[in-house]
């Protein structure tokens, strides 16, 4: 059996400047975050892939430092909870007569379980979201309550307009086609390496960000927070 990479969303080029702390951030003129987030959840909220980002309901607020914090996690609390690994089995599903390696044999790990709604995209989507808002891409921001109505109004337009502008086909790359040994050590010809699977972006899909986002940004238009990304 040959190992292959199998990639959901695939993220081919970054086409935007990083901003330090305090920049003024897009179209908007928004500020990106003054200080830091503070983000308690693991790396099954933040996607399995390191190579992504999170839209959700933020709070900000003053530390003790004087500096303005904005919490990802200020909406929800940590939870025992089954392990998606290991179906909460405590075993590996992997080897046999091993434990699972993510909740040490548990089947359950505590961990950040948001009240609010939240959505997780590779960088490539996250930055065609931002264009879809009308701001500069970036790897993060904020959005402030107080501006919250005016994306809301776009967002809408959006829903019941000519979304294929922000689409993109699927492809595959990678992978050469070459001699190489089976598990068995037999000669075989078949592709080698690492196969990259980019799916593209639907028109539903784009239409499904857009509800997403609508959720996001009526909670915490609702419950007096911002949105942001990181």
């Amino acid at each position: 059996m040959r190992a292959f990479e199998f990639l959901a969303e695939l993220d081919v080029k970054y086409g935007a400047k990083r901003h330090t702390i305090g920049d003024v951030y897009g179209k908007k003129n928004l500020k990106v975050p003054k200080a830091k987030y503070k983000d308690k959840r693991t790396n099954k909220q933040k996607g399995i892939f390191k190579e992504s980002v999170d839209f959700t309901v933020t709070k900000s607020y003053i530390d003790d430092k004087g500096r303005t914090v904005n919490d990802m996690s200020h909406f929800g609390d940590r939870k025992d909870v089954d392990c998606w690994v290991c179906d909460a089995s405590g075993k590996s599903p992997y080897y046999d007569n091993e434990y699972c390696d993510y909740c040490e044999g548990k089947g359950q790990r505590n961990e950040f379980v948001s009240d609010a709604p939240e959505m997780n995209v590779s960088n490539s989507n996250a930055f065609e979201i931002q264009k879809m808002l009308g701001l500069e891409p970036d790897y993060g921001g904020i959005i402030e309550n107080k501006d919250l109505p005016n994306f809301m109004r776009r967002l809408i337009q959006l829903k019941n307009s000519d979304t294929s502008q922000y689409t993109e086909p699927g492809s595959m790359s990678g992978g050469k086609t070459g001699r190489y040994k089976d598990e068995e050590g037999n000669d075989r010809i078949g592709k080698t390496g690492i196969t990259m699977y980019n799916m593209g972006r639907s028109d539903s899909q784009v239409k499904g960000y857009i509800d997403d986002l609508l959720k996001i940004f009526k909670f915490a238009q609702d419950n007096d927070a911002d949105v942001g990304w990181g």
